[in-house]
This record gives C-alpha cells, structure tokens and sequence, in this order.
C-alpha cells in the first residue's frame, strides 16, 4: 500500500489515517447536533445543517481517494474493462449488474475508470440523501444512522450494490407517494442494477403483513428463534440457486469458511431488538402509516431472506443489511419519549464502531 503515490490505486497509509479520524469526527459532530435538534427543533436550520452534511458526504463520495475503502481495487479493474459509449455503444457489458455497467461507461466517456465509479456512487449517496430529506421529520438523526447502517456498506463498500439501493430507495419514495405504478416497475427492475435487487418485489408482499404491527413483530421473532435452531432452508435445499453469480459464496460454503461464523451476527440481533422496541413505543399519524408500514415491510423482508439463506452467511448478511436500510425512515420520523433518540443514538454509534473499526471498513 505504500507503493508510488502516481499509481491511483493506492493512497500513504498517514493518509488512510486522516480519513478515518475525518470521519470520526464528521460523524461525532452528527451526533451532537442531532442531539441539540431533537431536543429543541428548528426545522429551518436543521434542513440547512443537513444539507450541509450530506453534501459533504456526496463530494466525498465524488472526490476521495481510490484505495480508501477495501473493495476499491477490485472496482478499479472491473471499470478498466468497461468500454465507454463514445469508444462503443453496448448496453451490456457483464454478466449482471448491467444498469451500473451502463451508467460506469456513460461517466467513462468525460473521466477517467477510476473516477467514473466514486462520481456514479456519489450520485447514488446524492438521491438517497434527497429522499431521506424528503421522507423524514428528524433529518439529522436519520442521517447519523444512515452512514452506519447503509452508507459505508453500500455507497462506500459495495458501490455496485449502491446503485441498486438506490433504485430500491426511489421505489420506496413512489410507493409512499402513492405512485404504485412507478414504484413498481422500480422494484421489479431493481435485478438489473444489482443481483441483490431480484428480491425488492418482496416489498409490496410483505407489506400486507406489516400493516398488522403485533403479527410482524410475531414474525421476526420466529424467524430469528428457528435462525438459532437451525430450522432452516439447508445447503442442498439451496443449491439450486446457485447461479453464475452467485457460485463463489456456495463453494466458500464448500470450503468451510462459514463453520465459525455465528448464524445471525449480534449487529443484525440489535437491530430488531431496535425495530421491535421503536414499533412498540412509536405510534405514526393516520399520513405517516404507508410510509411506516413500508419501512416495517423491508424489514420483514430483510429477515426472511437471513432466515432463508442462513446456511450461507455471506448471502444472509448481505440480503439483510440491504433490505434492512429503510430503517432510516422509522428513526427518522421517530415519536413519543425522548429514550428513542438515545438509543437509536446509541444504535448508530455501535454500529458504526462495528464498522469503522471491528470489521476495518476503512482500511487503517
């Protein structure tokens, strides 16, 4: 990693260092100013204040450095071999994930690989932003949970799957919107963002139980008791599945590389213990409960399909920590006594120590 600074694939490792504390500090500053506006609202200053973040976040998203996150050099050479619309016009240029290929070779045609990819993320981080500012009363709390829960994943990590969250996020804005159509056709074509989006038509499935709160919660807590049982779909029950795309995570399955890891990892424990507790305490205005009961479908989903795909780890993380982001719309429309914001506080700032610093998002 401490190879010539020309070479765009790699940043100094003091480098590496300043954005990780930058980011600390970025995200320590969130939380106090959530904080401050939770407990004496000022919509005016709090929308300026969390645009003013979330811009941050998007130019970061934009400009920083290729190396910084852990995936980025496999991203790299993945976009070497796009071919830009102004050097050929194909539209498919992969196996899957055709919509990021697509938009990589659009960008590619006025940048360099490399950027092309941080600018396409950018503009996802962008509208994800939007549609939080535009679904969520508390923005700032939203958004300090956000960059834990999604960002550094998706946006920063994962950046092909970003995209297809993104597509799920605008889906998620038209179903609120009553737009059933648009909202829709988005969910159903989410597969060609990203593999992970085949499942987002489970949406409008499981929003016909999320409109029971009582049955929902029933439901994931047995979903997550036949986790630890092991009352699951087995290896070979799923080995149909196994596709193209996906064959790398069964054959690691093969190998053994999931035999120690936990069947549901404590992270994703505390946030249904977080979902059930806010569902519990939290009552939405007749206006609020579609987009409520949409935020509690995506993770009835989210859970299922970790229940469903349990013997292959890898998958089952995956699935819910995509499912599960719209999370960010319940925190951040959060009412009744002030503990919620403490602990959805607390929420975010675990689960960003999770990833900042236990699972190394940020190389350093």
């Amino acid at each position: 990693m401490s190879q010539a600074q020309s070479n765009p694939s790699y940043i100094e490792i003091g480098l590496i260092g300043e954005y990780s504390l930058g980011g600390l500090c970025f995200f320590s500053a969130l939380v106090i100013f959530s904080l401050i506006f939770y407990h004496k609202p000022n919509t005016k200053i709090e929308s300026q204040l969390y645009w003013f973040f979330a811009l941050i976040l998007v130019i970061f998203s934009a400009i920083r450095p290729i190396g910084l996150s852990r995936d980025d050099l496999h991203y790299l050479e993945i976009s070497k071999n796009i071919c830009s619309i102004v050097e050929c016009i194909q539209l498919i240029q992969g196996s899957r994930d055709w919509g990021w290929y697509l938009f990589v070779a659009l960008l590619k045609s006025a940048m360099p690989a490399e950027r092309a990819i941080l600018v396409l993320s950018g503009i996802c981080t962008f509208i994800q932003l939007l549609i939080i500012d535009r679904l969520c009363r508390h923005k700032l709390l939203a958004l300090t949970l956000f960059i834990p829960l999604s960002y550094l994943y998706y946006d920063f990590t994962l950046l092909r799957a970003g995209l297809a969250l993104t597509v799920f996020f605008m889906a998620f804005y038209f179903l609120v919107r009553s737009k059933q159509f648009l909202g829709s056709t988005l969910l159903l074509s989410n597969y060609f963002f990203h593999s992970q989006g085949i499942f987002s038509i489970g949406l409008i499935l499981f929003n016909q139980i999320s409109r029971y709160k009582y049955i929902g919660i029933i439901v994931i807590t047995l979903l997550v008791i036949f986790i630890y049982l092991e009352w699951t779909p087995s290896f070979e029950q799923l080995l149909p599945l196994s596709k193209n795309e996906s064959a790398p995570y069964w054959d690691q399955y093969r190998q053994g590389l999931f035999d120690n890891q936990i069947n549901f990892p404590l992270a994703h424990l505390l946030i249904i213990g977080y979902v059930i507790f806010i569902l519990l305490i939290n009552d939405s205005t007749t206006e609020e409960k579609n987009r409520d009961q949409l935020a509690f479908a995506s993770i009835l989903l989210a859970i299922f399909l970790a229940w469903f795909f349990a013997p292959i780890h890898a998958i089952q993380t995956r699935l819910f920590d995509f499912y599960a982001a719209p999370l960010v719309f319940l925190a951040g429309n959060l009412r009744g006594p002030r503990i919620t914001q403490g602990i959805t506080l607390l929420i975010a700032i675990l689960l960003y120590i999770r990833m900042e610093f236990l699972h190394n998002w940020i190389i350093g």
